[in-house]
């Protein structure tokens, strides 16, 4: 064969390699793209609920606090019947065991076991795990710790 026309097939090889290099890094990339697009869609379908569900916690705290006062069964069974149906569309109160900046907002300190949650001022609830209010809460100074050993000392 003619070293030209060797030459000639050897650049049509390369560019025809190099094109189906292309096409196959252009249909990874449009899969990708249609994965990234339906984990959007599903995270938008997921969380469209939020503002109304966060209006709708503050009617909760109110049922909440006046069961406080009024200890009345109809609206602990209110209560009860709203606490399951947030429940079943995801959305669940954050738990207090110690002092998390990701789950609690601290808005104040007072004497008890450092970091630990001394009081809840707000409850904090969570939606398919994504904090969708924060915790208010008290965190120990540790305070309490140094008063018991100084007692303990002076005896």
């Amino acid at each position: 064969m003619p070293k030209d026309k060797k030459e000639h097939k050897d650049h049509k090889d390369e560019k025809y390699a190099d094109l189906e290099n292309k096409l196959l890094r252009s249909v990874a990339d449009y899969r990708n793209l249609e994965r990234r697009v339906e984990e959007e869609r599903t995270k938008i379908v997921k969380f469209a609920c939020e503002p109304v569900i966060k209006n709708i916690l503050s009617i909760l705290d109110d049922l909440e606090a006046s069961q406080e006062h009024l200890k009345d069964e109809g609206i602990s069974k209110v209560i009860t019947k709203f606490k399951k149906i947030l429940e079943e569309e995801g959305i669940r109160e954050v738990e207090y065991v110690g002092f998390d900046p990701n789950l609690h907002e601290a808005i104040d300190t007072d004497i008890g076991e450092s970091g630990k949650i001394v009081n809840v001022h707000q409850k904090g609830y969570l939606l398919h795990d994504k904090v969708i209010r924060p915790a208010l809460v008290t965190v120990g100074s540790g305070e309490e710790k140094k008063e018991k050993n100084e007692q303990n000392i002076r005896n």
